[in-house]
């Protein structure tokens, strides 16, 4: 039985968002959202006269490695209670995640248990992930949208702009409207040009916010203190990072691995196999060869469906990167809600089965004090994600475009 035609027979399905944000939402104020109390703390310090100290300053207990633009956005939630801002934090991610749900449907629902582990990380620690994912589903479907107004475009594409500029690896997105076969897709010139203005205001707008209030030469010193936090932050080889860089150390290096849970002292996960200049060297191939895969599909974009290019577009997007948190997977549910309305065979859904349980059941609570940190430090998060979009990308070259009557795109 489909995805759709159960939930269509079955009311309960239809509150498993509803559901799904609240557990995540508890697990916000369980934690106390330690990643939004440095955006709090932040905000506070801008609004006090000391931007000059964000990336330095004792009152923020954790590094704070965003773009100064973004200390000046969360001014509004520094002015009220902790608790109240971050609650009013986690209903504006829900609400934008939301939207990203209601692209994809029926499946869109069941697609957000497939990624609950790294959800439930996001809104754990406060971060931007989900916020960012749903904007950019926001932004890319509307953008094939034919019937979607020039005013409706710049908004959504001026956000998305907002969101890369804030956290660099969104950058990527904004390439769509600029490129060269878009007057070719049908799609219209002056709507494209509304979405790249869009893009480019939101990035501008990040970008010059701290001009407006502290100069120019305050501002032009914040944002090298910003570039300079991000050198220093360097190659965190914690079990946390499940980039392939992150995998290789740990693994192939000899380097005993950190892991939070298991207290100050590391464990030794592989052996000293490879040189430090060939683990570089791989590295650079992977990054290599992750960008020419978010390049490819930039360049066959308008061949492919739209919610295809939206998922393989997120799904790539992260995976060039020598620093991939656990939540950055939320930007797997394009792919996911795709997959799982392929997911039709007995081989298929235990395909979906496998990619469930790594993406939620390998960590320590089910895989044990042995199993779960070596799972862990092997970029588990990594491979699933990677043999998810290989088997869904090979299930879609058999469904072609058919999954294009899902937008409500006009004929």
């Amino acid at each position: 039985m489909g995805l759709e035609l159960v939930t269509q027979n079955s009311k309960w399905v239809k509150w498993i968002p509803f559901v799904v944000m609240m557990w995540a939402t508890l697990q916000a104020f369980q934690s106390q959202a330690p990643d939004f109390r440095v955006f709090y703390q932040a905000a506070n310090e801008v609004g006090l006269g000391h931007s000059a100290e964000i990336y330095s300053s004792p009152a923020i207990h954790d590094r704070f490695l965003y773009a100064p633009g973004f200390a000046w956005l969360m001014i509004p939630f520094s002015w009220m209670n902790y608790s109240v801002a971050l609650g009013l934090w986690c209903l504006i991610k829900a609400a934008v995640l939301g939207v990203a749900v209601r692209e994809y449907g029926a499946v869109g629902f069941f697609a957000l248990l497939w990624i609950v582990r790294p959800l439930g990380i996001d809104f754990r620690y406060g971060q931007v992930n989900s916020l960012i994912l749903g904007v950019s589903v926001w932004a890319l479907v509307s953008h094939f949208n034919r019937k979607s107004t020039a005013r409706e475009s710049f908004l959504k594409f001026f956000l998305l702009g907002m969101c890369a500029m804030t956290k660099i690896f969104p950058l990527s997105l904004l390439v769509v409207p600029w490129l060269p076969v878009q007057l070719q897709s049908g799609i219209g010139i002056k709507k494209v040009r509304w979405e790249r203005w869009g893009g480019l205001t939101g990035v501008a707008f990040v970008l010059l916010l701290p001009f407006a209030f502290v100069g120019v030469e305050s501002a032009i010193t914040l944002h090298q203190n910003w570039f300079l936090a991000l050198i220093d932050k360097g190659l965190p080889l914690d079990s946390h990072n499940q980039s392939f860089t992150a995998f290789l150390h740990r693994y192939f290096s000899g380097v005993p691995t950190h892991v939070i849970s298991e207290g100050p002292v590391p464990l030794q996960m592989g052996r000293a196999w490879l040189s430090s200049s060939a683990l570089a060297s791989l590295s650079i191939a992977w990054s290599l060869m992750a960008l020419g895969g978010l390049l490819a599909v930039l360049l066959v974009l308008h061949d492919l469906s739209p919610l295809t290019a939206v998922a393989l577009l997120l799904g790539l997007m992260t995976l060039p990167s020598h620093l991939v948190w656990k939540p950055y997977f939320v930007f797997l549910f394009p792919a996911v809600a795709q997959a799982l309305r392929l997911a039709q065979t007995p081989w298929r859904k235990l395909l979906m089965l496998v990619v469930f349980i790594g993406l939620n059941l390998s960590g320590f609570d089910w895989m044990g004090r042995i199993w779960g940190p070596r799972l862990e430090s092997a970029s588990i998060f990594l491979w699933v994600e990677v043999l998810l979009l290989i088997v869904w990308a090979r299930w879609s070259v058999t469904r072609g475009r058919s999954d294009e009557r899902l937008l409500r795109l006009p004929e």
